[in-house]
Order: C-alpha cells, then sequence, then structure tokens
C-alpha cells in the first residue's frame, strides 16, 4: 500500500496526487486507467502544486488512497479510491479485522492454508485470497466467496479478542467452534445454499455435533463427587 494521497483532478487529464510520508513525498498520476509514480524532493513540492493548478487541476475535498492493479504490457494500472485497497476486493465483504504489530501474516496465511486445504474451497479462490493475507499491513479482508474462509478466521478473531468488523449486526460472541449453529445462523445471510454453512463447519470439525460432544465432555470433567479435575489436580499439587 502506498499511503493516502491529496488528489488533484482534471475533467479531460485525468488526476494527480501528493503524499507525504515523513522525508518523502511521493507523487502518482493517473490517466486511462494507467498510473505513474514519482519521488519529490520535499522543497520542489510547491512548485509542483501550482504548476497543476496552474494547468487546470482542481484539489478535491476528500483524500483517496492509490490502489494498484497490476500490469499490463509493462503499464502499472491503478486508480484512485476512497475505499482502503485492503479492503476493496472485489467481491462482497463479510467481515474484516484489523493486522496488529506483531502479527506473521505469513504464518498465519501458512496455518489457515493447511486447515482450508481439507474444505472444498476452490483453489484459486483459496490461493487469491491467501496473497492478500500475505500482503496484509492493515487489514484482512473476508469475502463471501466460502464460508470454510470466513469461519476459520473467525475462530482466530473471536479466540483472541480481536476486533470483527462488518455491516452485518449480531455477530456471535463466541468461537465456532463452541456455537456453531449460532455462526450458521449469522451466515446464513451471505451463503443462501442448502447446507452450505453447515457442510463447511462438519469439514473444520466444528459441526453441532462436535460442539455437543465437546460440552459433554467439558461438563463431566468438572463434575462428580471428587470435585472434577481442579480437585484431582489440587490433589496431586497438595
Amino acid at each position: 500500500m502506498s499511503g493516502v494521497y491529496d488528489v488533484y483532478e482534471h475533467p479531460t487529464k485525468g488526476a494527480w496526487g501528493v503524499s507525504v510520508q515523513s522525508m518523502r513525498v511521493l507523487t502518482a498520476e493517473v490517466a486511462g486507467g494507467l498510473v505513474r509514480q514519482a519521488n519529490l524532493l520535499p522543497h520542489i513540492l510547491a512548485p509542483e502544486v501550482s504548476k497543476r493548478v496552474r494547468a487546470g487541476f482542481k484539489k478535491i475535498t476528500r483524500r483517496k488512497y492509490l490502489q494498484l492493479d497490476g500490469e499490463e504490457n509493462g503499464l502499472l494500472k491503478g486508480r484512485f479510491t476512497e475505499d482502503h485497497p485492503e479492503l476493496a476486493i472485489g467481491e462482497e465483504l463479510i467481515f474484516f479485522t484489523t493486522v496488529s504489530i506483531g502479527d506473521d501474516v505469513a504464518a498465519l496465511a501458512q496455518q489457515w492454508e493447511a486447515v482450508l486445504e481439507t474444505t472444498d474451497v476452490r483453489p484459486e479462490a483459496l490461493e487469491a485470497w491467501l496473497t492478500r493475507v500475505r500482503r496484509a499491513c492493515q487489514y484482512i479482508a473476508v469475502p463471501a466467496s466460502h464460508p470454510a474462509i470466513a469461519l476459520v478466521v473467525a475462530d482466530w478473531v473471536v479466540d483472541g479478542r480481536r476486533m470483527l468488523i462488518s455491516d452485518r449486526p449480531g455477530v456471535p460472541q463466541r468461537v465456532p467452534k463452541e456455537v456453531p449453529l449460532e455462526w450458521e445462523e449469522w451466515l446464513a445471510y451471505f451463503f443462501t445454499k442448502h447446507n452450505e454453512t453447515r457442510d463447511a463447519l462438519v469439514q473444520l470439525g466444528w459441526s453441532v455435533r462436535d460442539a455437543m460432544f465437546a460440552n459433554q465432555a467439558i461438563a463431566s470433567l468438572n463434575s462428580g463427587n471428587d470435585g472434577g479435575w481442579l480437585a484431582a489436580a489440587a490433589s496431586v499439587a497438595f
């Protein structure tokens, strides 16, 4: 990601933007879907802005991000957008979460890949999403491409008490493996095929049946005349 830009627009010549980052001044000229980037020395910035204004460029009120869309025939493609590039995923967004300092996104991508390869997520969709995860600097976005992707990220977010941001209200407050039915109901808005989310839960080993057995096991450990496993642990320790 290349920062936030003050953007100047021209009715026929496209747009020109400038981003001041500490001692660096980055510029980007966007015309016809093509991007030309450059670095400016700080003392050149004011004359360059004046030149653009004299040429008919007008500064717009809202600052924008520079969205880079790859190369074509050796030319860089892109556009200025108000949407953060890491959230402009080109498909419906279920939710997103923030990347914290210290998060190893490469390791996360590797971990999620190992889990999701056991499901029926299409390989090309999985690889496209994992590529975005590996490149993430601020946000990890979850698309409505397959419920298994949403479930594994939700498990990580909720378990780590991280922020989960979604336009859809009623996000479950416990991890999918503990309350699979709540997540199935919440994701039903995005995944409407019969049993689509339920099948993903089964593939991940987080079905309603799995949750019931896990809860029963916990209940049995915490019950009994001997005070359960806590009492057993105390008797060993002392």
